[in-house]
């Protein structure tokens, strides 16, 4: 035996319960335990949660938007048609307070417009009337819009 290989075995022994425990601490570290396994489970299955509520209530949300326009451009429709009719005939081709069958369920369901003149009158100068859309929503809610018009004779 020489000398450096003396040394050499000297430090070998001296390092040999250090290199031990540090090979026990790493066998200890090399996966995850079941608590952590369960509990990062855990967390993704309540984000996913909080997730998919979050899309569901802006899916709803879109369908409410989509009615509410539907009924609003259904609403214009009916004033546009008005416009064109001649002022006198008003009364006679919508009736005050009555639905009109032509609108009833044209885009939404369940949807009803009806006209309301000022006072009741449509004879009335200026004629005041406002156009009243009701419907159901995705959930069986009520929802309504009333939009007004006036015009002069």
């Amino acid at each position: 035996m020489t000398i450096t290989t003396v040394v050499q075995d000297l430090s070998m022994e001296q390092h040999a319960p250090a290199m031990s425990a540090r090979c026990r601490a790493a066998k200890r570290q090399r996966g995850t335990t079941l608590v952590e396994s369960l509990l990062a489970m855990t967390v993704f299955f309540v984000s996913m949660i909080i997730l998919y509520a979050c899309l569901l209530t802006s899916q709803v949300q879109s369908t409410v938007n989509k009615d509410r326009h539907r009924a609003l451009q259904d609403s214009r429709a009916l004033l546009e048609q008005m416009a064109t009719i001649p002022i006198m005939n008003l009364g006679d081709v919508f009736p005050h307070d009555t639905w009109i069958p032509e609108f009833n369920d044209l885009h939404v369901r369940d949807q009803r417009v009806k006209v309301l003149y000022a006072n009741g009158d449509p004879e009335a100068v200026p004629l005041a009337y406002e156009v009243v859309s009701n419907w159901s929503s995705m959930e069986g809610r009520q929802a309504h819009m009333i939009l007004k018009g006036v015009r002069a004779r």
